[in-house]
């Protein structure tokens, strides 16, 4: 719980939203919950009037509510809300004086201005900056007016793929070419000041308009905002100054070939009127189009064989009425009454050898920014190649504003544009197979996931190639396969087959790749060695910790089988064993899979060893298992009996010395082969 907090108001285009912390009494206690309460009838009324009797707060404890501004530049409001009172809810009155006042932003400006903060992103859906060619891509905008989020602000995005650029003939003409509904002029297109009316030229027209509106200022009764050059409230001498400072000025645009005129914006961009009838969108009524309006006719929506294209008049089917209309645009195409040409005017003269870049629009829609300030719109390329992104706000734009300003107009760069190359998406690729431990013998399953990064899931109907190094440089085509639904596919192949038929060492290497679309990148795994050769395990057959005797010699013996539930013995090759990992010393399995090697300590001290079969080049059985054992080698003290016979003897009689030495280490048993030396003392 915490203290009361006082409640919110966020303002927009006439857009309030008022949350309240209500109180709870509770066992004489007074809390407040911080938290929004859905469920709670309230009364709203502005300047005494009531609003709305009853709205009931949503989930999230909040009330929308709207008022209408109406012609006026600015209002003053204040706004009061009761909360009759409820179960465990106190009555309660909350009053706020809002003040909102319009302002008119004109696209005047070629750098930003800090009183309105208009700016755009353009990326993927993981958030980043890049645009995959097939995957949805967005167009973020982000708006704000006197540092106050701006909402209900009607923003136009286009985005198109660049289809050519062209120069303008010696006459400033071109010819529009096919799939282009979008235009950019590169020339430059100052902002023309003193053109009230916005008919592209500041003439006696304007100036009337100024005249007209002088001595005026908000909530004047000949008030008009667009007279208003100045931008200080009032129409006076110094707005009449910049009409006349810019008489006879004329703005840039381009007249096509049916007579009609179109003002470029401030960045030269302005649209190309589609040709109604033009299916196949090449920019001519033609035979393509009438064979794809004959092969629609009689189709509907409802069945999914409806082409959208033939559906003139957007009533679900392609019939009788579509076929009037299209024959209608037929007859007007082919008596000149089509947009096929322009011809572009730089300042009102026409403009020739001047690049003009034609776009195919994906995207051409005005949206609203909502109570955060903020707009998206999505879209996704469908080819590769170079994209334009732009974002405007119309040439004159009204926003609404409570910050207390008393400005009414302002000029501001409200249209941006950026260049894209969209990439092919990546494609993430796995591969594992099956059985854990194949053998020659088995059939053998690779599985390949792909996963498109892209559209961030798995990638279905790509085609995944597999194939065998060769061993002489080259790979063995083997297959293909498609992806499904989850992006696996799933490969079957013989591993005795390869093997025999083109002379492979059946330690297998395998070349897996996704193939490229032309929406995806190529995919490829690092090389995958599948080993077919039969496993095999090493066994010591002594102690794993071994005291011995320096000098003493010992049989290692070690014992080579298959690693399978029936194991057979390995019969003819080599173990290795190293020595505190010097070596190594070898020993060959015989027929009961055992091998065996003499080692003598030659002096004191740990030794450890480790012994495994290599099976370096072998072509049916795999390297084994690693064992490992120490031996501790010490010198051994030595017991030896000694007897003379006979016992009792006299003077130069012959007697025999025997001298026995026994072995500690095996329960006192004579060693052979060991020198006793004799001495004599008098």
């Amino acid at each position: 719980m915490s203290k009361p907090r006082p409640y919110q108001v966020e303002t927009g285009d006439i857009y309030v939203t008022t949350t309240l912390a209500p109180r709870l009494f509770y066992n004489g206690v007074d809390y407040v919950i911080d938290e929004g309460v859905e469920s709670v009838p309230l009364r709203l009324y502005a300047n005494d009037t009531l609003l709305s009797a009853n709205p009931i707060t949503d989930v999230f404890g909040l009330v929308h509510y709207y008022i209408d501004l109406g012609t006026s530049s600015a209002l003053q409001v204040i706004l009061r809300v009761v909360i009759d009172g409820a179960s465990l809810l106190y009555e309660e009155v909350v009053e706020e004086p809002l003040v909102f006042n319009k302002i008119r932003v004109y696209d005047r400006s070629s750098i930003p201005n800090d009183t309105l903060k208009f700016n755009f992103t353009a990326s993927n859906t993981a958030g980043e900056g890049v645009l995959y060619v097939g995957a949805q891509s967005q167009l973020e905008v982000e708006a704000s007016l006197l540092d106050q989020l701006v909402s209900e602000l009607r923003v136009s995005f286009v985005c198109g793929r660049l289809v050519s650029t062209i120069l303008t003939n010696a006459s400033g003409g071109i010819n529009i070419p096919g799939s282009s509904d979008y235009m950019r002029a590169l020339i430059q297109t100052d902002c023309l000041f003193g053109d009230v009316n916005e008919d592209g030229v500041v003439d006696g027209l304007d100036n009337a308009t100024v005249a007209g509106a002088l001595g005026s200022y908000p909530e004047h009764q000949d008030w008009n905002v667009d007279a208003d050059l100045y931008h200080d409230n009032v129409v006076d001498s110094r707005d009449l100054d910049i009409a006349g400072a810019h008489w006879g000025e004329k703005a840039s645009w381009v007249v096509f070939n049916t007579g009609q005129r179109v003002l470029l914006d401030s960045k030269g961009f302005a649209s190309v009127p589609e040709i109604l009838g033009d299916i196949d969108r090449d920019r001519d009524v033609d035979y393509d189009d009438t064979l794809a309006f004959v092969t629609a006719y009689i189709t509907y929506w409802s069945t999914g064989e409806c082409d959208p294209r033939c559906d003139f008049d957007e009533d679900g089917d392609v019939d009788y009425y579509d076929s009037v209309a299209f024959s209608a645009s037929y007859a007007s195409y082919y008596n000149g009454g089509e947009v096929t040409s322009l011809t572009l005017y730089e300042h009102g003269i026409p403009a020739p050898g001047v690049s003009v870049e034609f776009s195919d629009a994906v995207l051409n829609e005005t949206l609203s920014t909502n109570s955060l300030g903020r707009v998206v719109a999505a879209w996704t390329p469908s080819e590769m190649g170079r994209y334009l992104t732009q974002v405007k706000l119309s040439s004159k734009s009204d926003v609404l504003s409570s910050a207390g300003s008393s400005i009414t107009g302002l000029d501001a760069l409200a249209n941006l544009f950026e260049y894209w190359e969209t990439v092919k998406r990546p494609v993430d690729l796995s591969v594992d197979y099956a059985p854990d431990e194949p053998t020659l013998d088995d059939t053998v399953t690779m599985y390949a996931s792909c996963f498109d990064g892209g559209l961030g899931e798995p990638a279905m109907g790509l085609r995944v190639d597999f194939y065998l190094y060769d061993m002489r440089g080259g790979y063995i085509f083997m297959g293909s396969a498609t992806t499904n639904a989850s992006g696996v596919v799933a490969f079957s192949w013989n591993p005795r087959y390869y093997s025999e038929t083109y002379n492979l060492f059946p330690d297998f290497v395998l070349r897996v790749v996704c193939v490229g679309t032309a929406f995806t990148l190529e995919a490829e795994v690092v090389p995958v060695h599948v080993d077919t050769r039969y496993p095999t395990r090493l066994e010591f057959l002594g102690d794993e910790v071994k005291g011995v005797a320096v000098g003493s010699t010992y049989y290692l013996t070690f014992k080579l089988t298959t690693a399978d539930s029936s194991p057979e013995p390995v019969n003819g090759r080599w173990i290795s064993v190293y020595i505190n990992d010097a070596g190594p010393s070898s020993g060959q399995t015989n027929s009961s899979g055992m091998a065996t090697m003499e080692w003598t300590p030659t002096q004191v001290g740990t030794y450890f060893f480790r012994a495994s079969f290599s099976a370096g080049g072998d072509f049916l059985y795999k390297r084994s298992n690693e064992v490992r054992f120490v031996a501790v080698a010490q010198v051994i003290p030595m017991s030896i009996l000694f007897d003379i016979q006979p016992r009792e003897f006299k003077p130069e009689a012959t007697i025999t010395l025997t001298a026995q030495v026994l072995d500690p280490t095996t329960n006192q048993t004579p060693l052979r082969a060991t020198l006793s030396r004799f001495t004599r003392s008098r």
